[in-house]
This record gives C-alpha cells, sequence and structure tokens, in this order.
C-alpha cells in the first residue's frame, strides 16, 4: 500500500507500508535508507521521535488484502482502495 505522510511542520513523504498492525506500521520512506516506525499512542499515529503524523493518502494497489487498518481514529485525507473502502467512517 503506498502513502504520504504529513508531519507537523508540513513537510510530505511518499512511502510503501510494509507491515502494519492496529498500533503500529513500518514504512519505507522514499530517499530514506532505513524504515520507519510508526507507533499509534491514544488514538494518534506518531513518528520515531514522539511527534504526529498524519497520513494524507493512502492508496492500495493490485489484489492487497490489508486488514490491521480497521480502527483507524486518524483519518486520511484522500483515500483511494482500487473501488472499494476499507476504513469505516
Amino acid at each position: 500500500m503506498h502513502t504520504i505522510l504529513l508531519y507537523t511542520n508540513g513537510r510530505r513523504a511518499e512511502g510503501i507500508i510494509l507491515a502494519a498492525s492496529e498500533d503500529s506500521m513500518r514504512v519505507i520512506v522514499r530517499r530514506r535508507t532505513d524504515t520507519v516506525e510508526l507507533r499509534r499512542v491514544g488514538g494518534v499515529w506518531t513518528c520515531e521521535d514522539g511527534s504526529p503524523i498524519q497520513f494524507e493518502s493512502l492508496v492500495m494497489t493490485g489484489d492487497s488484502s490489508f486488514n490491521g487498518l480497521g480502527n483507524f481514529e486518524s483519518r486520511p485525507r484522500t483515500l483511494t482502495a482500487g473501488g472499494q473502502a476499507f476504513l469505516t467512517a
């Protein structure tokens, strides 16, 4: 699944979600040599340094089965999921 991460300073970063559960996620971010680990703390997704982060977009490609995100409390601004919504309102 592709994503665009939106940091609190306004910076955006493209990434691919490698693994996710309800409270943690590993993302490979463009132009970084290591993966990024995101955690959900108190309903807010945070970066490794503890600062909040938003998902500007989530794009599911192909025949992805992604089921750890059903309780997403931080809703993305844009959602494209191959014609199928996987996040509940």
